[in-house]
């Protein structure tokens, strides 16, 4: 049997009152309300005496709908509004858009059952328990034209699977039943009637369909269908959708009876049914679009209602319309005031008060009245009754079932017109949703080929407007803050030097004694105006005469860079190095030999701040073509199209990569094989300037120390003069010299090289992309071939799941655009 959504007719009408003139019942009946108050329990009577005199008037049904704000902004009504939520709900969609309903809660033998066939004019099937393993759907519908005919669409309406050996709904907790989506309830056309004395069994035959989940529903509709059941109990709907002259347009839902029995009372393998049946009521009636009709018969003490009790405990009587059922069965010589203080509002308050309901017994359903002979029963019964015209005379208004439809029907609408801006918000949420899906499964293109090109222009207008910074610049700003970081790692790697000699340190032996003699000062460039060095923040290190040469790795300064420690000489190391340089000639004379021994170490940890930068930069590279390429070919996700593109696209990309990165190190090595510059007024500068900062720093630890040491020697101050005079001339000035060319060296090549590794990139990385991507793409997906809309035509052609999604997708989106036409009719009315 096909699983569809199938639309039951709708028809427009407005509340039949024919019956009302024939049973003489006023159709603007007095119905009364009853004012809400968290006080009272079912368990816990309240000590208030019921005032019996002054029953509370409450308004009737019209002047209620006349004074709701909303009902008069729609102008719609009852039956409208009732039919356009049924529409809806008849679409599947009850779920995702929480739509208001009725729900008929009772204890099991409350009557629940009569209620029901009183309001529906149905029969049900009463044997065995045959109703009671699931929740019914009923929607009632008036038939407006006037053939008198009856007919019902029965349907399975399955919200939930069955996942034996799966975890079921936590939320629920119903057992082995999972949830299915918001937009997945599945709809099962099952039988349509005309006769309504077919319903019963039809009934029982939908009821063993979903107590039957693997088996195909149209099973039993067959003569000798199967009579057992794979499982006791099924949280899915048998769906209802009833049209008749005599009906009101109301819609509810009939819940298994609540049952409170003893322990010994049930079977202990079918006690666990009990508790399943309270936790889907719980669920049911915790929705706060639900308005509660609650069913007490009056043969048994409400204080003892299961049913009343999760009401109660639910925080769900303000929601809640209680009805009273079998009132011929109320013992007579039986206190009344219990009964009337309900009525009254005065104990056990719901927020839509109580009816009386008479239903009809056993003999007249043996003997087959219809509807309307059921209504003219109970009619008879309340006119008739001494004690419902004496005691109870206060609430006719609240005594028969098409009173009680009038008002379900107006509670339904009321609670409709509140809920409709919070439906339409949903409606238009969930399309907006649908459609992005839709755009991850576009149709097929009658013409493959131009499709293809099309979005391999658009790959180029992408990787364009990328690498151009236009109109985003994130890409951009990215590529600079990553130079900026390279400069930074380059300066930080400059050389620095110990400034203090053996001579300083013996001064400083005589003024502190205990000293260690490895405390030389060690100068940095703290007043270079090239930027920061990693070093600035620490104290003044304290090192050995004869440095070491510092490759240690220390935490990353920033990610994919390791903070390097620079080369570090002393001036005595700087000597030695020139003395060993010498190779004849005038002694003490500058060497570049020595020059370039020390430029040569102080370099030689640049490639790893260059590994670095390459590293992240292609990673950034991949990362944003990446990303064009996602939002490309995400509706082409299922296609061959989309690996091919991007095999094509990564290849070449790597290329580009490879070649600029082989570059990028041949000006590298290019640095460290032969250390020049024709920009001599820069070097100039750099070591002018490095030259002056040294020697500064050097007479300062001079002058301090010795000031200090003749002071300690003589107890006397020595002044400014004479402390230059004693301090004599540097005795190493040629290496300060030699240091000053190395450090000014070291910040021409530093400048010069971020600038042509930052150009480098621009032109062989970015350049290349904007110009060889997309035509590498053309090329490689061979849509110039003579071949070529044939392979798109492969290239574009959707799996058989991809064609399933985008249906399905499709089917979401006009059952949506018919919720939206549903709730767009009312508006326009």
């Amino acid at each position: 049997m096909a699983r569809t959504v199938k639309q039951s007719p709708r028809h427009d009408s407005p509340l039949d009152s024919s019956l009302f003139r024939r049973l003489k019942i006023p159709a603007q009946a007095d119905l009364s309300r009853t004012p809400l108050s968290h006080n009272d329990s079912f368990r816990s009577p309240s000590n208030t005496p019921a005032q019996h005199d002054e029953p509370v008037n409450y308004p009737t049904p019209e002047s209620l709908i006349d004074s709701d704000p909303l009902v008069q902004n729609l102008g719609r009504t009852l039956q409208e509004r009732v039919k356009a939520i049924t529409s809806i709900a008849d679409l599947g969609l009850e779920v995702a858009l929480d739509l208001p309903r009725i729900v008929v809660l009772g204890d099991q033998s409350a009557g629940k059952s009569s209620l029901i066939e009183g309001i529906s004019g149905i029969s049900v099937p009463r044997s065995g328990g045959t109703c009671t393993r699931c929740p019914i759907q009923i929607n009632l519908q008036t038939d407006n034209t006037g053939n008198g005919n009856w007919s019902c669409n029965v349907e399975l309406v399955s919200i939930y699977s069955y996942s034996p050996d799966g975890e079921g709904d936590l939320e629920i907790d119903i057992g082995p039943w999972r949830r299915n989506g918001d937009n997945d309830t599945d709809i099962c056309h099952f039988k349509e009637l005309k006769k309504k004395r077919d319903l019963p069994d039809i009934l029982t035959r939908a009821q063993l369909a979903l107590l039957n989940p693997a088996k195909n529903p149209a099973v039993f509709l067959q003569k000798n269908c199967p009579q057992e059941h794979q499982v006791d109990f099924s949280p899915n709907l048998i769906r209802l959708t009833i049209l008749a002259a005599e009906l009101p347009n109301l819609s509810l839902y009939d819940l298994p009876g609540v049952i409170n029995p003893p322990t010994n009372a049930v079977k202990e393998d079918e006690y666990y049914i009990v508790d399943l049946v309270k936790r889907l009521a719980n669920h049911y009636i915790n929705q706060p679009n639900t308005v509660i009709m609650l069913a007490l018969a009056m043969n048994v003490d409400p204080q003892n209602s299961t049913a009343a009790t999760l009401v109660k405990n639910a925080e769900a009587r303000s929601r809640t319309i209680g009805v009273f059922t079998k009132p011929d069965q109320l013992p007579e010589g039986d206190k009344d005031e219990m009964w009337i203080s309900m009525m009254a509002g005065a104990k056990f308050q719901l927020g839509y008060g109580y009816f009386v309901t008479k239903q009809l017994s056993q003999e007249h359903l043996d003997r087959g009245l219809s509807h309307d002979q059921a209504r003219v029963q109970e009619q008879m019964f309340f006119d008739g009754s001494k004690r419902w015209n004496s005691q109870f005379k206060n609430y006719k208004s609240r005594q028969g079932t098409l009173r009680l439809q009038q008002e379900l029907s107006r509670l339904l609408a009321l609670e409709i017109s509140k809920s409709l801006p919070r439906i339409d918000g949903i409606i238009a949420k969930e399309l907006s949703k649908q459609q992005d899906l839709l755009q991850d499964y576009p149709a097929p293109t009658q013409n493959s080929l131009t499709a293809t090109m099309r979005l391999v222009e658009r790959f180029r207008h992408e990787i364009s407007a990328k690498m151009s910074g236009e109109p985003d610049n994130s890409f951009i700003c990215k590529w600079r803050e990553l130079m900026l970081q390279y400069r930074q790692d380059l300066v930080s790697l400059k050389p620095m030097v110990v400034v203090k000699t053996p001579p300083e340190e013996s001064w400083r032996s005589i003024i502190a004694p205990n000293a260690s003699r490895a405390e030389p000062i060690s100068i940095d460039d703290e007043e270079d105006e090239e930027g920061p060095s990693p070093n600035q923040s620490r104290k003044r290190h304290m090192t050995s005469s004869t440095p070491s040469v510092q490759n240690k790795r220390l935490k990353s300064s920033h990610e994919g860079t390791p903070t390097l420690l620079p080369q570090k000489f002393t001036l005595s190391q700087v000597r030695q190095t020139v003395h060993d340089s010498w190779m004849g000639g005038i002694p003490n004379a500058n060497d570049p030999r020595a020059d370039a021994l020390l430029i040569a170490k102080s370099m030689s940890q640049w490639g790893e701040p260059l590994e670095a930068l390459e590293n992240q930069m292609s990673a950034c590279l991949r990362k944003q073509v990446g990303k064009i390429l996602d939002e490309l070919l995400r509706p082409y996700a299922s296609t061959a199209l989309n690996t091919e593109a991007r095999t094509g696209v990564g290849e070449h990309l790597e290329s580009i990569i490879l070649s600029h990165h082989k570059n990028a190190t041949q000006i590298a090595n290019a640095e460290y094989s032969k250390h020049t510059t024709f920009n001599e007024e820069l070097l100039d500068f750099q070591r002018g300037k490095e030259l002056g900062m040294l020697v500064e720093k050097r007479q300062q630890m001079r002058a301090r120390i010795f000031y200090e040491y003749q002071e300690c020697q003589t107890g006397k101050r020595t002044n400014v003069t004479d402390l230059e005079r004693k301090l004599g001339e540097d005795p190493h000035a040629s290496e300060l010299q030699t240091i000053a060319r190395v450090r000014g060296y070291f910040n021409v090549a530093s400048m010069t090289t971020v600038d042509t590794i930052g150009k480098l990139i621009h032109l062989q990385l970015f350049v290349r992309c904007k110009e060889e991507l997309a035509d590498h793409l053309q090329n490689y997906l061979r849509l110039n071939d003579r071949d070529g809309f044939d392979n798109c035509e492969r290239l574009l052609t959707q799996d058989s799941g991809s064609t399933q999604a985008r249906n399905h997708i499709l089917h979401q989106i006009d059952k949506l655009d018919q919720a939206r036409q549903f709730l767009k009719g009312l508006h326009e009315k």
